[in-house]
């Protein structure tokens, strides 16, 4: 009898171990979600912490800086998009040697076993919150997404209406940000979207704390002889026609035939054998992908940037946002814009006063160039004019202040 109640309770006590033991593993391994800390936000992306996809690496900093619980999950997919020649988890260590702050020690890789137990996940584009949709709701986590043009957002496309209808279908999902009018009346009339989750910021968190004054500004006939024409783009076709590059390559091309004082200067996913441009010779210059400080100065000696980007060539349905992120950092440091607007998505500046919205072929873009040359003055004007704008449209208030707040609303 003695011997049966021991090897009963023996039996109790073996079941209730390996209970323990199914818990642990089902807790670490089949529900990482599941953690000890909670976070306030978590924020799943495919590129940051690289510094030069520049929008959101001011955005994420400013939330990892401005709310205590906050972590990163990255996974690095994007990475190849602009030609980082690195992982996602040399990126990270990079970030962490460059910023060692405890924010650092907040954004980790993505491989799977992730706690992402948290009150609030955030993302921008569509491909991001897509990709992580069944997750979330299978566990009931809120999210808020920014629906920017790109990142598998298209309009009238198969494939990108089912992700979004996916999307706008869960019973977690707590806010769009749309940042073009286009985008907002998309949601509401091809998907039925409720106004009142649609939260709309025009534009693109920017860096408006240049400090112009320690910037060495160079403009032509005042301290340099020779007038600077930039064009500033990733390289997502061939010959980046959605971007409009082999339209300005002809652009150049005519210009140089007729002003020996013209430079032409090349940022982004471009080199010399993407467009033949020998008749050019030394008066372009070709810089790659580059970084914020970089950027700064190198438009300190910049009088215009063109960029004649192009809907629907990158693929059907494919836009980009107005004006490009390029155009918003060279006008915040002073330098005329000339951009095309295919969509009438322009939701702020005075056309010819503060931007000059030009059509995206040659010989339209030639008639402009050719006028702000002739009345340099004209341009220093609507440079100016436009910087001022600029600052106001992508201030702090307006950008991140708006998001800040949205973001602490809905974690509370």
């Amino acid at each position: 009898m003695l011997e049966y109640k021991k090897n009963k309770l023996l039996s109790k006590v073996y079941h209730y171990v390996l209970l323990l033991i199914s818990k642990f593993i089902k807790t670490t391994f089949i529900k990482p979600y599941i953690g000890i800390k909670q976070y306030d936000l978590l924020i799943f992306d495919d590129i940051f912490p690289y510094e030069k996809s520049l929008f959101r690496y001011i955005e994420f900093n400013n939330y990892l800086e401005g709310f205590k619980k906050t972590k990163v999950v990255s996974t690095g997919t994007a990475l190849t998009v602009l030609n980082a020649n690195k992982t996602i988890a040399q990126v990270i260590k990079d970030f962490k040697l460059e910023n060692p702050s405890n924010k650092s020690f907040k954004i980790i890789e993505h491989k799977g076993l992730v706690n992402f137990n948290a009150k609030l996940i955030y993302c921008i584009f569509l491909n991001n919150i897509y990709g992580i949709i069944d997750f979330v709701d299978k566990h009931k986590i809120p999210f808020i997404f920014t629906l920017y043009p790109g990142g598998g957002f298209r309009l009238n496309d198969e494939t990108s209406d089912k992700k979004l209808t996916r999307i706008l279908n869960s019973p977690n999902l707590k806010k769009i940000i749309a940042t073009q009018n286009i985008t907002y009346d998309y949601l509401i009339d091809n998907h039925n979207c409720p106004e009142h989750l649609i939260e709309y910021i025009f534009g693109v968190v920017s860096n408006t704390t240049i400090d112009n004054a320690k910037i060495d500004y160079k403009k032509w006939k005042v301290n340099k002889d020779t007038f600077d024409i930039c064009f500033m783009a990733g390289r997502y076709t061939p010959q980046g026609i959605d971007k409009g590059y082999d339209t300005f390559i002809a652009v150049a091309k005519e210009l140089n035939k007729e002003y020996e004082f013209i430079r032409f200067h090349i940022v982004g996913g471009f080199d010399h054998k993407v467009i033949e441009v020998s008749d050019l010779g030394d008066n372009i210059t070709f810089y790659g992908y580059r970084d914020s400080d970089f950027l700064n100065h190198f438009f300190s000696k910049i009088d215009l940037i063109i960029s004649p980007n192009v809907p629907f060539k990158l693929s059907n349905g494919a836009f980009d946002g107005f004006p490009l992120g390029c155009c918003v950092e060279a006008s915040l440091n002073g330098v005329a814009v000339l951009a095309s607007d295919e969509l009438n998505q322009n939701d702020g500046y005075i056309p010819n006063e503060e931007i000059i919205i030009i059509k995206p072929n040659a010989s339209d873009i030639l008639l402009a160039v050719k006028d702000l040359i002739t009345n340099y003055h004209k341009m220093i004007e609507l440079a100016e004019r436009g910087r001022l704008k600029t600052l106001k449209l992508y201030s702090k208030e307006a950008q991140l202040e708006r998001r800040n707040n949205l973001l602490k609303e809905l974690i509370q």
